[in-house]
């Protein structure tokens, strides 16, 4: 009753935000390369908020390879060839990571995921960065998703039409709501090979339209880890609904070890959607999906069994070691070589790199 009373009032707030900014009626923006946006059916999730534009959300593009600069090459995903005077192998795969809420990707996780991606291969890394626009409060965050993944979405159009690359080679990891930016992207951009979630973001994408968030049509293969899957007054960012071909639960999916004791949110905290990523009691079970994603690269197997919960897991009920039909599938990065389908669980530490012994 709490969170639905905290619903009501917000979109009241929301909509005399609106009356007083005489945009209550406005229903769509359009914005040159990118599009027109509308808040209408199934894009009513975000409170009437609309997308800003690329300039004002700050989208840019960075690609990293191993023989590029240590800044890397900025991108023009306006451009027709935006690959032009940069490293870019157009033999190579490429990897595209997407950041999320109160993130601008300089963060030293995404640092880190770039470099252990490469040390793994030489790959063409793209980091996508839209901090102006993922610092706002949350709904306009949530909405300002869309233009992100339609200007990343020109981008790939055109390493595909320009550089001929294989969209089956593109594979998207994003964190949050960098996930569903993904997932925007994959419905722009048919043949995606895959897309990698670290934690979907819930809120405002619980029970809505696929249209409206990551789901396994938007590339050939969707894998996601759930590591913050609390109900969203008790700290919970993410979500525990199998969006993806593959999802993955560690440790039950909703708290993750390590971390701090959970607290509550304040009716203030519910109305603003306003969280700080920098409070480890916030964000540290949001932020494990991409350290164990990271971990799972170069140093970690993170086997899981699939399992319909977490309580038959625990209790020996599924495909794991204690008993049960059914092989493991890996967790994260690897978790394409079989392209298993299902809910997965296991149990990892609290401390890095977060496996249990045997798995290393």
């Amino acid at each position: 009753m709490l969170v639905q009373g905290v619903i009501y009032v917000f979109a009241f707030v929301a909509a005399i935000k609106g009356l007083f900014l005489k945009d209550l009626f406005k229903s769509s923006v359009c914005y040159d390369t990118v599009g027109c946006f509308n808040n209408s059916d199934p894009f009513t999730n975000a409170w009437n908020e609309l997308p800003d534009s690329p300039d004002k959300i700050g989208v840019t593009f960075t690609l990293f390879t191993r023989d590029g600069p240590t800044q890397g090459h900025a991108l023009d995903y306006k451009k027709s060839r935006p690959m032009e005077d940069t490293t870019f192998d157009p033999e190579a795969d490429i990897k595209m990571i997407i950041h999320g809420y109160v993130n601008d990707g300089t963060e030293d996780w995404n640092k880190n995921l770039t470099k252990h991606l490469l040390l793994l291969k030489p790959f063409n890394v793209i980091r996508v960065a839209w901090g102006p626009g993922a610092f706002e409060l949350y709904p306009k965050a949530a909405a300002n998703t869309r233009v992100v993944g339609a200007s990343a979405a020109i981008l790939l159009t055109s390493l595909r039409d320009r550089h001929g690359v294989s969209m089956e080679r593109v594979h998207l990891l994003g964190h949050s709501l960098g996930s569903h930016v993904a997932g925007y992207i994959g419905a722009r951009v048919r043949g995606i090979g895959r897309i990698s979630g670290m934690d979907p973001a819930g809120p405002l994408f619980e029970s809505v339209d696929p249209q409206v968030r990551l789901d396994p049509t938007d590339a050939l293969f969707v894998d996601c880890i759930h590591s913050d899957g609390l109900p969203l007054t008790d700290l919970g960012f993410g979500t525990m609904s199998a969006w993806c071909h593959a999802d993955f639960y560690p440790n039950g999916g909703r708290f993750q070890p390590g971390c701090p004791p959970v607290v509550r949110r304040t009716l203030g905290d519910l109305l603003t959607f306003r969280y700080s990523e920098a409070e480890d009691s916030v964000s540290c079970s949001h932020s494990r999906s991409h350290d164990l994603y990271i971990s799972s690269i170069n140093t970690c197997l993170f086997l899981a069994y699939p399992c319909d919960s977490y309580d038959d897991y625990i209790a020996g009920k599924c495909g794991n070691s204690i008993g049960g039909d059914g092989g493991p599938a890996s967790m994260g990065y690897h978790s394409a070589d079989s392209r298993r389908h299902g809910k997965f669980f296991l149990d990892t530490t609290g401390e890095y790199p977060f496996c249990v012994a045997g798995q290393r």
